[in-house]
C-alpha cells in the first residue's frame, strides 16, 4: 500500500452566498502526516519521518476562517495512520465531515 493511494472528487460552488465544498475523500491508505504542507508545513522527503511527538505543523489553527464556506464530504479510507494521536490505525475510517454556518 502507498499513502498516494487516496483519491478526491470535490467540487467548490461558489455561487452560493457561503461558498459550499462537497464531494469524497477515499482510497486504500491515508496517512496523516502526509497532508501536513496542505496546512503549511514544508514537504518533507519520503525517507525522513517526523518527530515523534509531531503530527501537523506547529501553528496557530485559524478556527474563524472556516466561516468562510460550508463544506460537505464524504470519507471512506479502508485505513488511517494517525501517528501518535491514535495507538493503532482506524481500519476503516468512514463518515462525513459537514461544517454550516451558523445562523
Amino acid at each position: 500500500m502507498s499513502a498516494t493511494a487516496i483519491s478526491a472528487a470535490i467540487q467548490l460552488r461558489r455561487a452560493r452566498k457561503v461558498p459550499l465544498l462537497s464531494g469524497e475523500l477515499s482510497g486504500e491508505r491515508l496517512v496523516l502526516v502526509d497532508l501536513a504542507p496542505a496546512f503549511g508545513a514544508p514537504r518533507r522527503a519520503r525517507a525522513t519521518r517526523p518527530a515523534a511527538s509531531k503530527v501537523l505543523p506547529e501553528r496557530e489553527f485559524d478556527v474563524p476562517s472556516l466561516h468562510a464556506m460550508d463544506a460537505d464530504v464524504k470519507v471512506n479510507v479502508r485505513r488511517a495512520e494517525l501517528g501518535r494521536l491514535f495507538a493503532q490505525p482506524l481500519e476503516p475510517l468512514q463518515g462525513d465531515l459537514s461544517l454550516a454556518a451558523a445562523c
